[in-house]
């Protein structure tokens, strides 16, 4: 997996057929990873182990940052945080994202914070992380449906 792995800030809910998730379980114990607490972690590795693969075999490059990332799901127009329980993990990525590696966050541990932050910092800081994507790419803050992401 990833060497910047970063906290999960996207929530989706999504009809699967139950086969296809027996088969990524039955692949998690097989080889012995780190045994499943939940379904959903069943679901997060089988989609991050196929985004690695697609990478790795030069299918696709990867999305960098939250901001890109946000840019280009933003077609879908869904609310990826319905709840706000991930608005702190959106947080941390989105400065993880302007501070690189050297992330400390305001509670004084690498990663964590222990303030917690508003919608409106969000919101500010990803203002800020489309703008400059924007101005870096020359183009418009959103993709059309259909258009190629490189």
């Amino acid at each position: 997996m990833r060497k910047d792995k970063r906290e999960t800030d996207a929530y989706i809910q999504v009809w699967l057929e139950r086969r296809y998730i027996a088969t990524v379980q039955k692949l998690i114990a097989k080889y012995e990873i780190t045994p499943a607490k939940h379904l959903s972690e069943v679901i997060r590795y089988a989609l991050e182990v196929f985004v690695e693969s697609a990478v790795d075999q030069g299918l696709v490059e990867f999305v960098d940052t939250t901001a890109e990332a946000t840019k280009i799901l933003s077609r879908f127009d869904v609310n990826l945080n319905p709840s706000k329980r991930g608005l702190q993990n959106l947080s941390l990525n989105l400065q993880r994202d302007v501070a690189g590696d050297d992330f400390v966050s305001p509670g004084g541990k690498p990663g964590r914070h222990a303030s917690g932050f508003t919608q409106e910092d969000v919101d500010s800081i990803m203002k800020g992380e489309l703008k400059r994507l924007e101005e870096e790419q020359g183009g418009p803050p959103l993709l059309e449906h259909g258009e190629d992401t490189e």
